[in-house]
């Protein structure tokens, strides 16, 4: 199971990826900045600070100075929480399966709500994953000894 997950996981990060090299989208509060729309607080890193966790706040600070600030489209965040809950779904007790459903939904409105994400950015990110479960099923069809 570890490999077929991973497996997913390396054909999204592989697709996101190349879509961040050939189509560079600036998230919410980059585009802010730069007066591209409406003035936005990033309240994602003064989250940290309200509650008394300035190191966090920093470390979160730092990061952002030597990541790639216009790999938003899609959204690795909102792919992954989906990814997670749709590989363990057919082997989740089916009253759990709706709950599960909570975690990707929440994350979605999270990252919107803090200026990370454009809802199109999401929307790509868990078309993402079910591109991923699909080219990884139609692979483990074929080649059933490299599942």
């Amino acid at each position: 199971m570890w490999v077929r997950y991973v497996r997913r996981l390396s054909i999204l990060f592989f697709l996101s990826c190349a879509t961040f090299a050939a189509f560079p989208v600036a998230p919410p509060w980059l585009a802010a900045k730069q007066g591209y729309i409406a003035p936005l607080q990033r309240i994602t890193a003064r989250a940290w600070s309200h509650m008394g966790i300035k190191s966090v706040s920093k470390v979160f600070d730092r990061g952002t100075a030597i990541t790639n600030p216009y790999a938003a489209m899609p959204s690795l965040h909102a792919a992954c929480a989906l990814l997670v809950v749709l590989f363990f779904f057919p082997y989740m007790p089916k009253w759990l399966r709706v709950i599960s459903l909570a975690l990707p939904a929440s994350m979605a409105l999270c990252l919107v709500y803090f200026g990370e994400h454009y809802v199109a950015d999401i929307l790509a990110g868990w078309l993402y994953v079910g591109v991923s479960c699909w080219l990884a099923s139609k692979w483990e069809r074929h080649r059933p000894s490299s599942v």
